[in-house]
């Protein structure tokens, strides 16, 4: 089993998407965040099930989707270091 970590650029992230959709649905915010984290922490059991992150193109960057949102972490043995949380919509540039 993997070791999950939240890299503070994504618990950044993670916060102000939180603080984003509160502003119409506080409960919406709630429930998007925690799904968010639930999906990051999924991946302590199968870190390389996420598809590698196609800007990056490397082997230990990859991403699982949670609705709009793109969750990219890196695998690095048995540490799984999720490094950001962006909508798909926006343009990534590493």
């Amino acid at each position: 089993m993997a070791r999950v970590i939240w890299a503070d650029s994504a618990i950044n992230d993670l916060a102000e998407i939180g603080e984003y959709i509160a502003q119409d649905s506080p409960i919406l915010a709630e429930m998007t965040t925690l799904a968010v984290l639930d999906a990051g922490e999924s991946l302590r059991h199968s870190p390389l099930r996420g598809r590698i992150i196609p800007e990056i193109n490397q082997p230990s960057s990859r991403e699982i989707l949670y609705k709009s949102y793109r969750i990219m972490y890196d695998v690095v043995g048995e540490v799984v270091e999720i490094t950001a949380i962006i909508h798909g919509a926006r343009d990534f540039k590493p």
